[in-house]
C-alpha cells in the first residue's frame, strides 16, 4: 500500500511525537530542557515563532538531510558501496551535535535526527527528490509548531 504525501507527513509527524514521548520517559523534563540561548528569543513570541517554526526547519533540513544525505549518497554511489545506515547515522548525529546545548538535550535530539533522516531517505526512495526536503521541512515545522504552542500557551 502506497500512501500519499499528506498521509506520509501525518504518519511521520505522529512518529515524531511517539519518539518524543519515549524520550521524555527516559529523560524526564528538567530546568535545562530549553537552552538558555533560546530564552532571549522567547521574549518575543512572533520572532521566536518565525525562528523555531519556519527558519530552523528549513535550514536544518537543507543542511542535515539534503546536503549530508544526498551528498554522502552520491559519494557512496560513485564508489559503489551501500551504506544507508551509516549515512543516516551521520545525518542524525550531525543534527544532534547542532543541538548540543547540554548532554541531555544532545541525547534527546539523536532519535529525532534519525526520524528526520529516515523520513528523508524514504521520501527519496518514493522518487520525491525535491519533495523529500519539503516533506521533512513540513514535518519538522509541524513538530516545532506543536511544541511552540505547548510551551507558549500551556
Amino acid at each position: 500500500m502506497r500512501i500519499n504525501t499528506i498521509g506520509y507527513i501525518v504518519l511521520f509527524t505522529l512518529l515524531m511525537f511517539v519518539v518524543q514521548i519515549a524520550i521524555s520517559k527516559i529523560f524526564p523534563p528538567g530546568d535545562d530542557l530549553r537552552p538558555a540561548e533560546l530564552e532571549e528569543y522567547a521574549k518575543s513570541p512572533i520572532y521566536f515563532f518565525f525562528l523555531v517554526v519556519i527558519m530552523t526547519p528549513i535550514v536544518e533540513t537543507l543542511l542535515f538531510q539534503t546536503l549530508i544525505i544526498r551528498g554522502l549518497s552520491f559519494i557512496a554511489q560513485e564508489i559503489k558501496i551501500k551504506c544507508n545506515f551509516i549515512i543516516i547515522s551521520i545525518s542524525a548525529v550531525a543534527f544532534a551535535i547542532s543541538h548540543f546545548y547540554n548532554l541531555r538535550y544532545f541525547l534527546q535530539t539523536i532519535p529525532l535526527g534519525y526520524v528526520f533522516a529516515i523520513c528523508f531517505v524514504l521520501a527519496l526512495k518514493r522518487n520525491q527528490k525535491i519533495n523529500a526536503s519539503l516533506t521533512v521541512i513540513v514535518i519538522h515545522s509541524l513538530h516545532n509548531f506543536i511544541l511552540f504552542m505547548a510551551q507558549t500557551y500551556l
